[in-house]
């Protein structure tokens, strides 16, 4: 006899499975950071990520163009990754490395 819960168990990882297999997959490959300067970026983060440099699984198709600045001159350095295309970073008040997301060469 199978448990109480089983047949709930079964269907929950029949969705997890359809969800699994049908999603999008984004591939990351041929992009990378690259540094274009010291400066700020107006703009809401998205996300964030220690460190003096952002992270290469932030650069991917869906984000090219984009900027991350990193503050290097803290504590604990870190960086941030915005919306904003970089050409339109402007004005500010603080000063971060400024990193923008390009395909890779040859990419």
């Amino acid at each position: 006899m199978a448990p109480a819960g089983a047949p709930i168990l079964r269907r929950m990882f029949r969705i997890f499975l359809a969800l699994t297999l049908t999603a999008p997959v984004v591939v990351a490959a041929g992009a990378t950071w690259e540094r274009v300067g010291i400066g700020d970026c107006q703009g809401e983060p998205f996300a964030g990520s220690p460190g003096e440099e952002p992270y290469e699984d932030m650069c991917a198709s869906t984000t090219l163009g984009r900027t991350a600045r990193c503050f290097t001159q803290v504590c604990n350095p870190y960086c941030e990754y915005l919306d904003t295309p970089t050409p339109e970073c402007r004005g500010g008040t603080e000063e971060a490395h400024l990193y923008t997301c390009r395909p890779a060469s040859g990419g």
